[in-house]
């Protein structure tokens, strides 16, 4: 077991932008190995930095985690017009590869964003993901308000909120 003082080195090796990329990296994938919410507050500091390329890759381990805890973080910076479109885009990817339905809305609302690319791709991955649950029903997750149904596409489940279908 990891205990809390080795945690915080391992998350000021991160934040450290003194250290080699490499050294960063190897520190953000140890995080993300041992997970918990040690890990992801310590990930979640490091969206501060310079680097477009750590931060891509912060966004990428949150989501790789699939901690509902890492939510709030990831719909920062994905509002966060600060930051770089493709670090925007991987926190989209992130929320939909945790998969929770809350994040729903957030997805829709971006799905026309031309700076974020790709988050219809990302919304319609969500929605299968948590239409496969086995406590969803074939109604389709996009919420009450949709009257829309699953169809299956080549062996993908389509919304027809998204595919425009309704």
């Amino acid at each position: 077991m990891v205990t809390e003082q080795e945690v915080e080195a391992i998350g000021r090796t991160l934040e450290d932008p003194a250290q080699p990329l490499q050294t960063r990296f190897r520190a953000l994938f140890t995080l993300r190995g041992l997970g918990g919410p040690g890990a992801i507050a310590w990930i979640s500091r490091a969206f501060s930095d310079e680097s477009a390329l750590l931060k891509h890759e912060l966004a990428y381990c949150l989501g790789q985690m699939q901690d509902p805890r890492a939510i709030p973080v990831l719909v920062d910076v994905l509002r966060d017009t600060r930051q770089e479109p493709m670090v925007r885009h991987e926190a989209g990817e992130a929320l939909g590869a945790i998969g929770d339905p809350e994040v729903l809305e957030l997805l829709k609302e971006y799905s026309t964003d031309p700076v974020v690319e790709n988050i219809p791709v990302t919304l319609n991955e969500t929605l299968i993901l948590i239409s496969s649950h086995p406590r969803e029903s074939t109604s389709c997750p996009c919420g009450p308000a949709c009257s829309g149904r699953f169809t299956e596409m080549e062996s993908h489940a389509v919304c027809p909120c998204v595919s425009g279908s309704h």
